[in-house]
């Protein structure tokens, strides 16, 4: 668990290159793509582990210890270094809090950081307790588990791989970012009536809404998650990129401390309650999103 916790930062450093290599115009686009990959990874990984872990229940920890060891040589061989033009921005002094002041100097960038820091609180919520509420609610084993996280990959690829740019350019970064909470709030909504035990719905009719539900939800944090890493970097100096989305990913680290936590207690209560309070919290991101908008066309109508 340490050396994961220690080697956890990759993503964070592939979203600081990705923001190096690409202009504001096309930085969600470079995101997106990095959400794509994901995706592929999310499609194949629990497919993969759920097959693999019918033969042994070690062999998808062997699997996820060789994909890791072929992505770090792919990494060292094959990924230039990118283009600095202030070099030592980034190395001095990274430890002192010094380093974090002009973050908590721009309310703008500390509104996008809270509003990642509870999207993954809510996400992780779904993310604990998700396969134990299939088992419980439809006896779904580790393959049936495996197959419903390939078909979230798959809308997570092509949302992400596929479409994020082209939405980007006709509706903007910020409309974007707030369809997403509101797609996830519906589907996590649905995961509330599909478990509620007072409202017999048939079990074919069940299975159809946990795949809108899964639709929605994959599609809602493709949405929001390139878009949002895209407004974060676009709101930071670009020599401070690295330390922003170290930040950043610190945050997400966080939240997944806090929100196993409290799926588990709310688990116990009733197996619905992790999906209600997440879909409380989304909703609650949406209306806050939707509000920094508003104050961020009136500070750019006032600078014009």
């Amino acid at each position: 668990l340490v050396i994961d916790g220690i080697s956890g930062g990759n993503i964070s450093t592939a979203q600081a290159y990705i923001s190096d290599v690409t202009t504001p115009a096309t930085r969600a686009k470079g995101m997106g793509m990095l959400g794509a990959a994901f995706g592929i990874g999310f499609a194949l990984g629990p497919a993969i582990g759920g097959i693999l872990a019918h033969f042994h229940p070690a062999l998808p920890a062997v699997a996820a210890a060789l994909f890791s060891g072929t992505a770090a040589v792919m990494t060292w061989y094959r990924l230039p270094e990118p283009k600095r033009h202030h070099e030592n921005t980034e190395t001095a002094a990274w430890l002192h809090p010094s380093r974090f002041k002009p973050i908590f100097q721009n309310p703008q960038l500390v509104q996008l950081l809270g509003i990642w820091f509870f999207t993954m609180m809510a996400f992780v919520m779904l993310e604990t307790c998700f396969a134990i509420f299939l088992n419980d609610t439809y006896g779904f084993g580790e393959l049936a588990v495996g197959l419903f996280f390939m078909f979230a990959g798959v809308v997570i690829i092509v949302v992400q791989g596929r479409m994020i740019g082209k939405w980007t350019k006709r509706f903007g970064e910020w409309k974007l970012v707030i369809v997403g909470p509101f797609l996830v709030a519906t589907a996590m909504g649905l995961y509330v009536l599909i478990g509620a035990p007072k409202v017999p719905i048939p079990v074919h009719f069940a299975i159809a809404l946990l795949l809108l539900a899964g639709l929605f939800n994959a599609t809602g944090r493709s949405l929001q998650g390139p878009t949002l890493s895209s407004l974060v970097s676009q709101n930071s100096d670009r020599r401070m990129q690295g330390t922003v989305f170290g930040f950043y990913h610190m945050l997400g680290s966080l939240a997944r401390v806090i929100g196993p936590l409290i799926a588990a207690t709310l688990y116990t209560f009733h197996h619905t309650a992790p999906f209600l309070l997440a879909s409380v919290m989304t909703l609650i991101i949406a209306g806050w999103t939707i509000a920094l908008r508003r104050s961020h066309h009136l500070r750019s109508a006032f600078d014009a």
